[in-house]
């Protein structure tokens, strides 16, 4: 019993020690993205004043997203990237919450419109009574 009851404080030590260390590496990371986050805010205001770094942040974007646009089209891209970055910088000075770049940036209206509402993906079969 005794020698049950020691490994069982060992492991019982090192789990909550192990916990406790990956619950401080997780607040460090999410201090840094949150940082990074505020300074990619305001960096977003300096890309709207700077064509070469709004170009440059969109084949940033089209790269991170896997985005491919033909020569017609990256011109309408281009403008729907910055109306979507000035959108995201105004609601990062005007919300508690932060908000960002993802896959709907750079999307038209309808095409966002796509992707909302119920998508039913297999035929429901009723039967008649």
């Amino acid at each position: 019993f005794c020698h049950g009851h020691f490994i069982g404080k060992q492991w019982y030590q090192r789990r909550v020690r192990g916990s406790l260390l990956s619950s401080h590496y997780n607040m460090k990371i999410i201090l840094i993205l949150g940082f990074a986050a505020i300074a990619a805010c305001a960096d977003y205001e300096s890309v709207l004043q700077s064509p070469t770094a709004l170009k440059n942040l969109f084949s940033e974007f089209s790269s991170q997203y896997h985005k491919t646009f033909s020569p017609q089209e990256s011109g309408l891209r281009l403008r729907l990237f910055r109306s979507d970055l000035q959108r995201v910088v105004q609601l990062n000075k005007e919300k508690s919450w932060s908000s960002g770049l993802n896959q709907f940036t750079a999307m038209t209206q309808a095409e966002k419109q796509q992707y909302l509402g119920l998508n039913i993906t297999r035929e429901v079969v009723v039967e008649e009574a």
